[in-house]
């Protein structure tokens, strides 16, 4: 029978696993922490799960939280440079997307994956235990889907173009009681930075008694040096009390900076105990195969592709990946091919790549460049049509779930 590893336990990982156990595939999922681990664990940067994701969750049995999970499709979008000027729009998707907390959902991901028979290895996966496990003749092929963070396995895989070191954002999140008034899910675009508000089911991280119940998120993305960015005041990454006090400390300085609307909200509402955090991203694309041990491995996920938080498709991109190889390597299989095979690893993840991976680049890009002048002239005159235009806010909107429909913006 045809055997896989996967060293990494997230969207990307558990989501090859899934496919790949339903496919009657052997998987050997290898973690850095237990499903009790996760969660009672630090917070993890929540994600939206647009409709199409969404849908694939659904189909694939994995949407355990249908019933009590708040869902989004209105997303309201807001110009911000400061002081009272001001230009919003507000469109509607398709369908409806959800947002899950991080810990609670790859805890449960975990443990479905065993109970469809996949086995679980609490074990960190180094350089040299890669190579070892990719020589060994142990498995068919050995997938890496450890996040963007990780420093064994992610360099593994070589940069695709050089990364930008102006798109790295500084991520300031917490979860708040209640939800504000206004659309489902609230952007505001400034100079130094994006703030986004959207309906989460949150986790409490309590390891004696586990629950989830929703809640808002509230994360602010900032570049870096920027007005936003906590790193100009000095704070840096902890997780002490005193050190979470003065993050949202500044956190709410920045808000009511630019979105004074919604710091007046938070400063009313109840903070979720356990899920402030301090997370810096730095966005990069890497090469999705490489030569370990003398063996082709394939990369999914963050770790070789790690997009900006600002374009909202982290979930997207992890799930649609996992979607996409797991659906050639079981076409792949039927026909009896080798599955460490480079040409074909490059192909399957090339068909990822086409259909969402370059679009979720482009748009990252989009957002990166919206406040520098670096854009072409014909994508601002675009845009702001959407302040007057429904039909083509709703257009943009949708887009957020599938970039690949923005045709319209980002092409002369």
């Amino acid at each position: 029978m045809t055997r896989v590893m996967i060293a990494g336990s997230g969207h990307a990982g558990l989501g090859v696993a899934t496919a790949l156990l339903a496919a009657g595939v052997e998987v050997d999922v290898f973690t850095t922490h237990t499903t009790e681990e996760l969660l009672a664990g630090q917070p993890r940067l929540t994600q939206l799960t647009f409709p199409t994701v969404h849908g694939l969750e659904r189909k694939a049995g994995l949407d355990f939280w249908d019933q009590i999970a708040p869902v989004f499709s209105r997303i309201g979008f807001t110009v911000a440079p400061g002081g009272a000027e001001r230009q919003s729009f507000t469109g509607r998707q398709d369908a409806l997307g959800t947002a899950v907390d991080h810990r609670a959902k790859t805890a449960n991901w975990l443990q479905e994956v065993e109970r469809r028979g996949g086995r679980i290895r609490v074990q960190t996966v180094t350089g040299q235990a890669l190579a070892w496990f990719a020589s060994s003749g142990m498995y068919d092929l050995v997938v890496v889907a450890t996040g963007d963070s990780d420093p064994h396995l992610a360099p593994l895989f070589p940069v695709r173009g050089g990364a930008r070191a102006d798109a790295v954002r500084a991520v300031v999140q917490a979860h708040f009681e209640g939800a504000p008034p206004g659309p489902d899910v609230q952007v505001v675009t400034t100079p130094f930075g994006e703030v986004f508000t959207y309906p989460v089911l949150t986790a409490n991280g309590d390891p004696s008694f586990p629950e989830v119940y929703p809640a808002t998120c509230v994360q602010i993305y900032a570049r870096r040096g920027g007005r936003l960015d906590p790193g100009s005041e000095g704070i840096g990454a902890g997780r002490r009390a005193e050190h979470l006090q003065r993050l949202w400390d500044f956190a709410a300085r920045a808000l009511d900076t630019y979105t004074p609307d919604l710091a007046e909200w938070c400063a009313g509402a109840d903070m979720v105990a356990r899920s402030a955090l301090l997370r810096h991203v730095r966005p990069v694309a890497r090469r999705p195969v490489a030569v370990i041990g003398g063996t082709p491995v394939l990369g999914v996920g963050d770790a070789v592709l790690t997009v900006d938080p600002t374009s909202g498709q982290g979930a997207n991109a992890s799930t649609l990946a996992a979607a996409t190889v797991a659906g050639a390597i079981t076409e792949r299989l039927g026909r009896g091919g080798p599955l460490a095979d480079a040409a074909f690893l490059e192909g399957a993840y090339a068909a990822y790549w086409e259909r969402h991976g370059r679009f979720t680049s482009l748009f990252s890009e989009l957002v990166t460049d919206f406040w520098s002048g670096a854009l072409p002239a014909h994508v601002p005159e675009r845009f702001g049509r959407n302040f007057t235009d429904q039909a083509q806010a709703d257009r943009m909107v949708v887009g957020w779930d599938d970039p690949s429909t923005l045709g319209w913006l980002l092409d002369p």
